[in-house]
C-alpha cells in the first residue's frame, strides 16, 4: 500500500514536467496538445536578440556569483569546521540572506546603491547575488566537512605540505560532493532568481526570469515551454553528476 502511494505522489510530481518539456515541442502556439512536433519555439528562442541577451546577461551573472560565492564560502566553512564553538553564532549571521524575506533585502539594497550611484548595473547584481549564495555553499561544504577528520589535515601539514597542497590533495577530494553542491545550488539560485533582479537591474541588464514574466504579461508565447525544458534538463543533467563516483569521494576516518 506505501509502495503504490510513494508511486502515485512520484507520479504526481513528474506530471507537470513531463507536460511541460512535451508542449515545448508543440507547434500549437496556444498551449494546447496537439499531434505535430516541432522544435519551432527552441530556434525562436535562440534566434531572437533579447532572449539571447537575456541568457548572457543570466549566465554572466550565475558564473560570476557562483565564482565568489565559492570563493568566500569554502573557507568560511573550513574556518567554522575549525572553530567549532563559533559555529551556531556565524550561522546565524551566515544564514541571514536566506532567512530575510527577498523583498525586504531587495528593497534595502536598492536604496543603498541608489546612495552609492550603483543602480541599474550588472556590478550591484553581482554583489547582491553572491550575497544571497554563500550560506548554500557554506551549508554544503560545512556538511561534508562534517564527515571528514581534521587530523588528516594536521598530518599533512606535520609532513611538509603547504596549506594549498593539503587543501589539494587532503582536503578537497573528501569535500568535493559539498564544494559542487553548494555550486550548483548557487548557480541555480543565481539563475533563477527574480526579486533581487527586478529591483536591480535594468534594460541591459535584464535576465531570464524578468524577460519570462514580461513575456507572460505582454506577449504569452510557447517559447516559455522551451526555456522551462532547458533548466528542467540542465537541473537533472547536473542532478545525474552529482551521483557520478567521482563527486561521491572516499570518507576516511
Amino acid at each position: 500500500m506505501l509502495k503504490f502511494f510513494s508511486y502515485n505522489v512520484f507520479c504526481f510530481l513528474l506530471l507537470p514536467i513531463i507536460v511541460v518539456i512535451y508542449m515545448s515541442f508543440n507547434s500549437n502556439a496556444y498551449f494546447m496538445l496537439g499531434n505535430d512536433l516541432s522544435i519551432q519555439w527552441y530556434k525562436e528562442l535562440f534566434t531572437t536578440p533579447v532572449w539571447i541577451s537575456t541568457f548572457k546577461n543570466s549566465l554572466m551573472l550565475a558564473t560570476v556569483s557562483t565564482f565568489f560565492s565559492l570563493l568566500i564560502g569554502i573557507p568560511a566553512a573550513l574556518w567554522l569546521r575549525i572553530n567549532s564553538k563559533y559555529e551556531s553564532m556565524i550561522m546565524s549571521l551566515v544564514l541571514s540572506p536566506i532567512i530575510i524575506p527577498p523583498i525586504i533585502a531587495a528593497i534595502g539594497w536598492f536604496f543603498f546603491y541608489s546612495k552609492l550611484n550603483m543602480n541599474n548595473s550588472m556590478v550591484n547584481m553581482v554583489l547582491s547575488h553572491t550575497i544571497l549564495s554563500i550560506p548554500f555553499v557554506v551549508i554544503s561544504v560545512l556538511t561534508s566537512l562534517k564527515q571528514y577528520n581534521l587530523s588528516l589535515t594536521k598530518s599533512s601539514l606535520l609532513c611538509g605540505a603547504s596549506q594549498f597542497e593539503t587543501f589539494m590533495y587532503i582536503t578537497f577530494p573528501q569535500i568535493k560532493l559539498g564544494i559542487f553542491t553548494g555550486a550548483l545550488l548557487s548557480f541555480m539560485n543565481s539563475f533563477d532568481e527574480f526579486i533581487v533582479a527586478m529591483f536591480l537591474s535594468n534594460h541591459n541588464t535584464r535576465t531570464v526570469p524578468l524577460q519570462l514574466w514580461s513575456s507572460m504579461r505582454e506577449n504569452i508565447s510557447p517559447v516559455v515551454l522551451a526555456i522551462a525544458s532547458i533548466l528542467i534538463m540542465v537541473s537533472f543533467v547536473f542532478l545525474l553528476l552529482s551521483n557520478t563516483k567521482y563527486f561521491r569521494g572516499i570518507n576516511v576516518e
